[in-house]
């Protein structure tokens, strides 16, 4: 059959109006029906776009990717694109919402100067009445965001455990020295 019509999708109007290699947003694919994200790569002869070419990622093998990597409860990863969409991330209800709109810090700090930042630091935030460390990824190739959250519980609790063991033992030696 005819492949499907792709003129008013959002990336296939930016690879028009600039001439560039576009990516989308999370979609539903009309050939498929899967949520899937697509790059399209113009051929420019001049000024012109004489042809190009497309590809389709399905948003399940990123996710299957994306969980492999993932250490257990204490970290998670999630893509996200550049205006803080997020495109992927393990807790469904989080699917395309956008940080710093949908999700705010609760104690007040930008979210968007990790949204915007270049740097790949750990930024620290409270949202959703957790503690995380989120660190981003740029992922040139999918021209999206690689983000890895870190929850602070998680990744304290062994800690927490040492310091309440050698206060234990402290408090142990201090009753047997009186």
């Amino acid at each position: 059959g005819l492949p499907p019509n792709i003129r008013d999708r959002g990336y296939f109007t930016e690879l028009i109006e600039t001439k560039k290699t576009a990516w989308s947003e999370l979609l539903v694919s009309r050939d498929t029906g899967q949520m899937i994200v697509v790059c399209a790569v113009p051929e420019v002869e001049g000024s012109r776009i004489a042809g190009g070419i497309g590809a389709t990622v399905n948003v399940h093998s990123m996710e299957e990717l994306i969980i492999s990597i993932s250490s257990g409860s204490g970290t998670v990863y999630a893509l996200m694109d550049d205006e803080g969409l997020l495109i992927y991330h393990p807790e469904e209800r989080l699917l395309n919402k956008r940080l710093g709109v949908d999700l705010h810090d609760e104690a007040g700090r930008d979210i968007m100067e990790f949204v915007n930042s270049e740097e790949e630091i750990y930024f620290e935030f409270l949202i959703n009445n957790r503690n995380l460390m989120l660190k981003k990824y740029r992922m040139e190739t999918a021209g999206y965001n690689l983000i890895s959250i870190s929850y602070m519980e998680s990744l304290m609790a062994p800690v927490d455990a040492i310091v309440r063991n050698i206060t234990i033992g402290i408090m142990v030696l201090t009753f047997f020295v009186i």
